[in-house]
């Protein structure tokens, strides 16, 4: 519940952060470069200190949140870092969070590495498509995820935390 108190207020306190210079563009950490119109297909993008890449949009930016890293881009929010404690350890768990945020349209996948969910709820400002994943990456298990506003970007960021891979 800690965690999922924890992403909201960071959904909650990130949307303006394109407007200001993030902290991966103060410390040259991580972003891709180009511009964040056209249909540009989504490029091997170098997720800050973890040791890893994945699939996002051009444009696609990420800064350091304690010891999880943000990734922002065109139609892509997502937090991934090493997995805690309050992460869920299997597809289980995580089925049983889902079910105890009353979630629906519960989706889950397994991977070679890890699992994936996907679920909805309504919470007070309307319909929340949530993604969780843990994968083992190189021998490390990393936890990603986000709360999206539409099943878009709910796509957007499964597709991002499936793509993840040592660098």
């Amino acid at each position: 519940m800690i965690r999922v108190l924890a992403l909201c207020c960071v959904m909650v306190l990130t949307p303006g952060c394109d407007k200001k210079e993030s902290e991966a563009s103060k410390t040259g950490e991580a972003s891709n470069t180009g511009s964040a119109e056209g249909a540009a297909p989504p490029a091997s993008f170098d997720v800050g200190t973890l040791g890893l890449t994945g699939d996002a949009p051009a444009g696609t930016k990420a800064r350091s949140m304690g010891k999880k890293v943000m990734v922002q881009g065109t139609g892509l929010v997502a937090s991934v870092g090493m997995a805690g404690r309050f992460d869920a350890a299997n597809i289980e768990a995580a089925e049983k969070e889902a079910k105890s945020n009353n979630g629906s349209n519960i989706k889950s996948e397994k991977l070679a590495d890890g699992f994936l969910l996907t679920y909805e709820n309504k919470g007070g400002a309307g319909s929340n498509y949530w993604v969780v994943s843990r994968r083992t990456i190189d021998g490390k298990d990393y936890a990603c995820g986000t709360t999206a506003s539409n099943a878009a970007q709910q796509a957007s960021a499964s597709a991002f935390c499936k793509s993840l891979k040592k660098k």
